[in-house]
This record gives C-alpha cells, structure tokens and sequence, in this order.
C-alpha cells in the first residue's frame, strides 16, 4: 500500500520506463494499493475544507493521468484526531472506505467493548446514510507491529521479523519460521488474532504489519515475505483461521460481503473525533494553535489561488495558448506547495524548526508566483500594467500594505477584485504618501477618509492610510482613481482622540500630521457604527459590551490570559486551571474616528490589537474587525489566550469542522484545561433562542468554551 502521492511523485519521476510498466502492473492487478489519492495524509483539525478538496483532487487527477484508476479507501493513520467532513469530501470523490487509528484512547476502548471497531461513519446532514463511510479503527494504542495482532504486544513482536537483526522486544525475540516451531509460532499467532476478534462482530480482521521509517532495505522485504509464508501455509491447513497477505480493498470487500450474506448492519456513528487523548493519558490539542504564523501563510496562498484562478479563467481568451498552459503549471505548483503544507506535522506546528522554514520558504516562494500571476491576469483584462500593492517582502512576513505614490503620480488607478460570488459593501484601505488626496469611481466624487497608518504596533510618519466605501459585485474587478488635490471636499480628515490619562505619552511627534490627539471622557471612548455601539473598560481599552441598533445590549468583554508554566510541547497542552491576566493597567490607545469607519487601537508590550466598526449597508455594518498581532518570542512557557465573557442563558456553543460545518461543543468541569479544547478552523459559535455571536477567524486556533463565555488560543512559546 502507498499513500501520499507528493512523495510518490518524486520517486516515480526518476523511474525508467521498465520500472513504471512493472509499478503499473501491480496497480492493475491488486498487488499494489495506492490509497486515499490524496496528495498528502491530512491534518483534520487545522485544514480547511477548500484547501481539503484541492489536496484530494490534486492526488486523485495525478493517479487518473499516471495509473488511469480512482482510490477507493482512505489510509489516514496518523493524524492527531479526526474530523467527520474529511472522510464526507474524500466520500464525494466517490471514496466510502477509510482506515483510521489516532481516537481518544476512551472511545476506542468502548468501541472495542462494543465490537464497534468497524462502523459507518454517518454525517448529522445526512440522515438517509447516502455519504457514509465504512470506517476501520485500529484496535489498540499505535499503528506498529507490536499493536497489530492481538492485545499482547510481546506475542505480536514475535512477529516482527526485522527484529531478528535490529532492535528487541517486551518479549522473545522473533527467530526463523522452521519445519520444528512453524507449528508453535501459528499457534500464538492464531491464539492472538482470536482476541482481537473479540472487538468485531464479522470474522473478518485486518492485521496491519508496518511502522514508520519501515520496509526501506529489501532485508527486511525478506524477513517478513520468507517467514510468514511458512506460517500462513501451516495455519491454513487447519480450520480455525484463513490468512493472507491483502489490500485494504481486499479487507474490506470481505468485510461488507459478510455483513450483506448474514443481512446485518454494522453500528453507525455520527460526529468527529477531537479532542485525541492518547493511551499515556495526554492530551494533543496544543498543536490547535502551535506556531500560527505559518498557519497563516497557508491561508494567504489559498487566497491567493481563489483570486488568480478565477482572474486567470477569465483572461484565457485574451492571451495565447503557451501562456495559457504557463499560468496553469504556476496554479498547479501553488496548490500542491498547499496540498502539501496540509500534511498533519506540517499545518500543525509540529516539525522540528528547520522543516518549518522550509514550508515557510515554500509557501512565500508560490504566493510569490501566485501573485505574479494575479498581476499578469488582470493586465491582460485592463490592458493596462497592474501591480498588487499588499503582499509579503519575504518569507518571514504576512503581508505589507506599498504605499502608493500619490505625490508623484498626481493620481493612481486602484482595482480591487472581489472573489466572492456575491455582491459586498466594505471598507477598502490602502496606504499613501500624501495627505492630499480624493477617490473618484466613475468621475463621481467617492466619500473618504485619511487615517494614521500604523502596521505592526508602529505609527508611520510619512504615510497614511486612506479609507473609502466601495461596492464591490460577485466576481467581477472595481477600479478607482485616487487623484491628489489640495484640501479634496470629499475626503474627511480622521480625528483622534484618546483619555486624560493618555493624553500626554500622545502628544508631540508620534503622530503625523495633520493629526493631533484630543482628549475624550472614557465613555465616551466607543465605536459608533450604523447598526451597533461599544463600550469598553476604562482601564484598559478592552470591549465590554456591543449594542445594536434595536436598543439591545450584549455584554461581549474581551480580554487575555496566560498559562504560565507550560509543559505541554508543539503536539500536546498541559497547562495549569487558572490563568493570569495578561493585559492589564492604564493601556496605551487610541480612537481614530471619521465618517467612513472608527477605530480603537490598543498597544501593550505583546500585544498589539485594532478593533474597527465599518459605515458601510449589509451584514458588515453589524461586524467588528478585530485584529490581534502578538509577540511572545521573549516569554518562556507560556500559552496567550483571549477570552470573550457573554451574558447569555441555555447557551449552546459550537466550533467548525474544516469550515465546512458547525459541531456542538460541551464543556466538562471536571476535566483539565486542555481536555476541552476543540479545533477552530475558522468560527467559533455562541448561540440561545434569541441571539448568537459568531467569532469568525482567518487562521487556525484552538477554543475552549466556558460557563461565562469563550476562550481562544492564540499563540504559545513552549521550551
């Protein structure tokens, strides 16, 4: 069996034809399984379900073009739990078979108890079973030799016939399979896979027989092949068991024909497997959040392919036909860097330092070509030169707003394309040099706003950030023309106020003109937008409290705790049960308000965080943007939460699943910290009969959800 069709593609492009006819011919005659297709075993906590059906058809058209056939089963062993929409996509590539091993160690145990080993995996949308997928767990702690025949692993080592030669075991050691033990060795082998058996209610059993790093001399190709053989023949001569070398596709068909000639049903199962707690007792949930820069970067590059797939569609009929096939191997490349960094050691965090970089170094390098490719695009569409003005310099960098040179120009044409398939109304902003400038849509004045520009907690003293309301329809490019003017009626000067406390660390040179800082009452340091108003603490700047237009008010009180004393690692959370307050005193912040949006910026030693109410129609008048930039490369140990405190009865609370749906949470009090922690993609949800607020992100985190609210991780330093 193969799976992981990125390191496939390596090795079999430097194969001769002979060796490709022979791997061909394996694959044809069910000697050879490749499994999921996918291009990498994905991580099913962090992954997000776009990128989750690129992966899949990224694999799956490689295998259509090289082998000509579609997988049928699943192998995904080794990710750190398991999501209930992974197995569904993989189900509507026409895939209803899958292999999994990392569940809780408890739900393995009953499912153990109740011969629920093999089952249907049902979704909650889908009460008919349509999509169900017929689901093997591996039946006991890890998917090696020694857990793959029975319960005793010492009996299952002896089987491990590597260990001849390498290594040793709890038990006996293997030895040759001769004509004078063949007959003791089958019967601890059988002795065994009767045990085992007790856990299905078919006497169909899958016995894996690998590990990692495994198989890689052709040794140990011969010390398994040579001394099973004796064995099998020995014990197919009797009548308790029949065994064989076999596929997964070979399993399984046995395994349904039994259930369809003996007219039963195997259990059915509905949800998702996290958290995953291991045999040792811990708990893998810390890698929800680990190392979230580069969580990031994979969200920005999925951007970016939306944006140039579309772009470049659209631009096909106005280039030629190499140009054409150039753009689609640039696309190609960007999705499989993608698809690869989906891998469950890579999304996650938890590569050693050096790979990470290596991903990181990856995933810049496609959004690089991305990006080119982006600009290309829409030259052709304009036939005119265009070049996108927010993007990262380098690898270590999200994204950097350009300032556009506004003072030299006299004016500038600004295209924004919107890749949803929906009209929006929102905020546009871009950085400029000049303080003198209007937005034009059609000749027509369009109402602005110039702001500060600040990126990364610092005040620019030579830029400034311009801020106007656009409409911007499904799928289709906008185009603006900012045009310097002296004094522009239709351009409003943000003020900027901040509280008597503050007023002096503010005044003189931090700010550019024509800024200057007024002082303002701390109620009456707020947010007001068109459908919604905020309160905040006096103290320290922090929301409070949202009120809507209707006159409702909602207490939503925002604030950040540290877990000191961390022993957890990139893989796993262990954190003590009450936590510390990590913002608090007289914060530095400032309110910038003008009639397009406000804003609240908020400066503190690690944290950096601007929460904005935007002027605009729709659903995003009844937003907040919030964003959070955290530094904690000087702490030791220490896991950064934000929390948001709601007054809400019969509450119930949810996190996605990939994006693609919303799972029910519970919280258990008698259990620690980091055993209710879900993966949050992208939303956490707050809900009762008569409200719900919904937390929606733009990279992964972890969540947990309280009595009093919601508590988000969002950055760890782990030693």
């Amino acid at each position: 069996m193969w799976a992981e069709f990125v390191f496939f593609e390596k090795w079999w492009s430097k194969q001769n034809d002979q060796v490709k006819k022979d791997v061909r011919e394996l694959v044809r005659s069910g000697r050879l399984e490749l499994a999921s297709g996918s291009w990498v075993m994905t991580d099913e906590a962090n992954a997000y379900f776009p990128v989750s059906v690129d992966n899949i058809v990224e694999g799956h058209q490689y295998l259509i073009n090289e082998f000509g056939i579609h997988p049928s089963v699943i192998w995904s062993n080794d990710p750190f739990g398991y999501s209930n929409s992974v197995p569904y996509l993989f189900s509507q590539a026409g895939m209803k078979r899958t292999v999994i091993n990392r569940i809780h160690h408890g739900i393995k145990t009953h499912l153990q108890g109740d011969v629920g080993i093999p089952f249907r995996w049902r979704q909650y949308f889908d009460l008919s079973g349509a999509s169900d997928v017929w689901t093997q767990v591996l039946p006991y702690t890890h998917y090696d030799i020694l857990n793959s025949c029975g319960p005793n692993a010492g009996h299952c080592c002896e089987f491990d016939f590597k260990r001849m030669t390498h290594w040793s075991c709890p038990g006996p050691k293997p030895v040759p399979i001769t004509d004078n033990n063949v007959a003791s060795k089958a019967n601890t082998l059988i002795n065994e896979l009767k045990a085992m058996s007790h856990m299905y209610e078919a006497p169909v059993l899958l016995m894996m027989h690998g590990d990692d790093f495994r198989f890689d001399m052709i040794e140990e190709w011969h010390q398994h092949h040579d001394n099973f053989m004796p064995l099998f023949d020995h014990i197919n001569k009797g009548d308790q068991v029949n065994i064989s070398f076999g596929t997964f596709t070979d399993y399984f068909n046995h395994l349904e024909e039994w259930y369809r000639s003996n007219n039963k049903k195997p259990p059915t199962l509905t949800g998702d497997f996290f958290p995953y707690r291991c045999a040792l007792g811990d708990m893998w949930t810390g890698y929800f959040t680990t190392r979230p820069f580069y969580k990031r970067q994979g969200r920005y590059l999925h951007s970016l392919i939306r944006a140039a797939d579309l772009l470049s569609y659209a631009a096909r009929a106005k280039v030629d036909k190499d140009t054409i096939k150039s753009w689609n191997l640039v696309l190609q490349n960007a999705r499989r860097t993608l698809s690869l960094f989906q891998h469950h050691d890579a999304i996650t965090g938890t590569s050693k330092r050096h790979v990470m970089d290596d991903y990181s170094h990856l995933l810049y390098s496609a959004s690089n070509e991305t990006k080119e490719l982006i600009e290309k695009a829409q030259s052709a569409l304009s036939a005119h030169g265009f070049q996108m003005i927010e993007f990262p310099l380098n690898y270590t960098q999200i994204s950097t707003k350009q300032a556009v040179s506004i003072t030299s120009l006299s004016s500038a044409v600004l295209r924004v394309f919107n890749p949803l398939p929906y009209a929006i109304d929102d905020v546009i902003t871009v950085r400029v040099d000049s303080r003198n400038v209007a937005v034009y849509q059609d000749n027509a004045p369009v109402e602005a706003q110039l702001e500060p520009y600040i990126s990364n907690a610092q005040i620019a003293q030579n830029t400034y950030q311009l801020a106007f309301v656009a409409r911007l329809l499904p799928l289709t490019t906008v185009s603006f023309v900012l045009k310097q003017e002296a004094n522009p009626e239709s351009t409003t000067i943000a003020k900027v106020f901040t509280v008597a406390s503050q007023i002096d660390k503010w005044k003189g040179t931090m700010l550019p003109n024509p800024f200057a800082v007024t002082e303002i009452q701390p109620d009456k340091f707020r947010l007001t937008g068109k459908s919604l108003t905020t309160k905040h603490d006096p103290a320290t700047g922090l929301i409070t409290e949202i009120s809507t237009s209707n006159g409702e008010s909602h207490k939503i009180a925002n604030s950040f705790v540290a877990y000191k004393n961390s022993r957890g690692g990139a893989y796993l959370m262990r954190v003590a049960d009450k936590p510390d307050q990590y913002i608090t005193g007289d914060v530095a912040r400032i309110l910038v308000a003008g009639p397009v949006q406000q804003s609240i910026h908020l400066f503190t030693q690690n944290i950096y965080q601007t929460i904005a109410a935007k002027n605009v129609r729709g659903s995003l008048a009844s937003q907040l943007s919030m964003s959070v930039r955290i530094d904690i490369a000087k702490e030791y140990n220490t896991e950064v939460m934000m929390r948001f405190d709601v007054a809400m009865d019969k509450r119930a609370d949810f996190s996605d699943s990939v994006g693609m749906q919303l799972l029910r949470r519970d919280h258990f009090d008698k259990l620690p910290v980091q055993a209710n922690y879900y993966p949050m993609p992208s939303a956490a949800v707050m809900e009762n009969d008569q409200q719900r607020i919904t937390i929606a992100s733009n990279l992964e985190h972890g969540v947990r959800f309280l009595d009093t609210g919601v508590e988000i991780g969002i950055g760890r330093k782990i030693h």
